[in-house]
């Protein structure tokens, strides 16, 4: 059974993701959908066939996201550097993620009597492992469409972005905090030849981090960026 109203739903949500439109824009373009819809409906069309047709005349989606881009230049850009920093965010709560649960496994391992350089190559070797496993999460949740949804909710109130910042710093400096104490914990089970030898070769591994960071953001944009949705019958 065709629902005109939740295919304009869906339409209006293909819009939603492009950076193109503000919402005045899918508001003006809906009007002019419904419309069209409206007379096509009173010349003998049934809704499924006057909403094709409608959908058809006003412009195929990517056509209209290319003629908006060009009006909402400054807009456009905007969105942009707003979503350059959500991806800047996500990685440093990676960073920090990954920093605090290999120094937890760190931990156990001193617990555990583990010295040397074997305590080198258990910490870098689970950050590797959880960096890789991190931007493979977010890239699967990145096309679940119910969670890509919710993101947009959220980032298009005001309030809702105030709480998700407010969220990740807290999150950002309880990690931070738990990791330094971690740490603090683990050094003095360490004789001072054993800690010489994890700062050399953190040195290393750090330099190393900060070239491949650059990378992992790149990676990160082209995977997090706004997807698009296939399920419209236009």
């Amino acid at each position: 059974m065709f629902d005109l109203n939740e295919q304009i739903k869906i339409w209006r949500k293909n819009l939603n993701v492009s950076q193109s439109f503000e919402t005045v824009d899918i508001e003006e373009l809906e009007n002019h959908l419904r419309e069209e819809i409206e007379r096509l409906s009173l010349s003998g069309l049934s809704e499924q066939e006057a909403f094709l047709v409608a959908g058809h005349r006003l412009g195929q989606i990517d056509s209209l996201s290319e003629e908006f881009a060009k009006v909402n230049t400054g807009i456009l850009w905007r969105k942009r550097l707003f979503w350059s920093g959500i991806i800047v965010l996500i990685w440093i709560i990676i960073n920090y993620a990954v920093n605090l649960v290999s120094q937890v496994i760190l931990s156990i391992a001193v617990f555990a009597g583990t010295r040397g350089y074997a305590l080198n190559i258990i910490s870098n070797f689970s950050k590797a492992i959880l960096v890789v496993l991190a931007v493979s999460a977010l890239f699967f949740i990145s096309r679940v469409r119910n969670i890509n949804d919710l993101f947009y909710r959220i980032m298009n109130n005001f309030w809702g972005k105030v709480i998700l910042f407010v969220v990740v710093f807290i999150v950002a400096a309880s990690a931070f905090v738990l990791e330094r104490l971690l740490n603090m914990v683990s050094v003095r089970l360490l004789s001072v030849q054993e800690i010489g030898q994890m700062s050399m070769i953190n040195t290393i591994t750090s330099f190393a981090w900060s070239l491949f960071t650059p990378l992992v953001l790149l990676l990160g944009i082209i995977l997090i960026r706004p997807f698009k949705l296939h399920n419209s019958e236009i």
